[in-house]
């Protein structure tokens, strides 16, 4: 590892709360804080692959802003409901230009997205083949998009069974996991408008009842207040992002302590493994009896 840990973000779940994501991004990249591995389920697909992609916070922030203004751009196609009331070619679009259009395996940085397969009740880690089919199953929110069938199989929103991948990236080789959590965590929020509204609560609060009390077996994580957000409206971008980097901000002392912490540990570690293949080689001219200028 030539003395640097690989670290690794999990980018949880969340509809347009995880816009925080961004905020999260920017000042992890503020603060000289690498990314070797990230998993983001949903939302956090969405702006996991961007990243992954190349593109910087600011970059992502620039692109949400212009993205979620609705007055130009239309990414819901409501459809007569069969399987969602989202078709959700829109959004597929929209995936494949932020991605290139590119199979994961060429992306920048290691990725991976998270879904649910109906079929087998099993979590489902893409990481290899088209990029915008993979983050697409991720984000289908059950009811409200229509999942996406790949080889036989149908998968939904990975917030199903996992809303914060952190065993996903862990999996990939992190050594640190920094876990970015922005879905609902109890009390009061806005009162839900129309059915849409109501189908996304309800799933926050299935996820809310499986994950409570339940460690996230991350090493840091972060986790905005997006409480008064309403997860079905994007029109909120600076104030999902500034929630991001508060969060990240209160954490980031910690999360340098916990990277320098391991650093030394790796190089310790490896002074160790030299000396002791020092000592072997020693050992092994002192004890052989072979003349040392024909031993080579």
């Amino acid at each position: 590892m030539n003395g640097r840990v690989k670290i690794g973000l999990a980018l949880g779940a969340g509809a347009s709360r995880g816009l925080a994501h961004i905020g999260v991004l920017e000042v992890l990249e503020e603060y000289g804080v690498p990314v070797d591995f990230i998993a983001g389920c949903s939302i956090g697909s969405i702006i996991g692959c961007m990243s992954a992609n190349g593109e910087t916070g600011k970059t992502i922030h620039a692109k949400a802003l212009e993205i979620c203004d609705f007055k130009h751009i239309n990414l819901f196609d409501i459809t007569i409901p069969h399987a969602g009331l989202i078709r959700g070619q829109q959004i597929e679009k929209l995936i494949c230009m932020v991605s290139d259009d590119l199979d994961i395996e060429q992306l920048k940085t290691p990725f991976v997205a998270v879904s649910a397969c109906l079929e087998d009740g099993d979590v489902r880690i893409f990481d290899s083949g088209n990029t915008t089919d993979a983050v697409r199953a991720s984000i289908s929110v059950p009811g409200v998009f229509e999942p996406v069938i790949l080889d036989g199989k149908t998968y939904v929103d990975g917030g199903v069974l996992v809303r914060v991948p952190v065993d996903a990236v862990r999996k990939m080789g992190a050594d640190i996991v920094i876990a970015v959590d922005v879905g609902y965590v109890g009390g009061s929020r806005p009162s839900p408008k129309n059915i849409i509204d109501i189908m996304i609560y309800s799933f926050e609060l299935q996820q809310w009842e499986v994950m409570r009390g339940r460690p996230t077996g991350a090493d840091i994580t972060i986790a905005p207040n997006t409480s008064g957000i309403n997860p079905a409206m994007f029109n909120q971008v600076e104030e999902c992002v500034e929630m991001g980097r508060a969060a990240t901000l209160l954490v980031i002392d910690d999360v340098q302590k916990l990277i320098g912490e391991a650093m030394s540990k790796t190089v310790k570690h490896q002074g160790l493994k030299g000396l002791l293949h020092k000592m072997s080689f020693l050992n092994f001219r002192k004890n052989s009896t072979v003349p040392w200028k024909t031993r080579w």
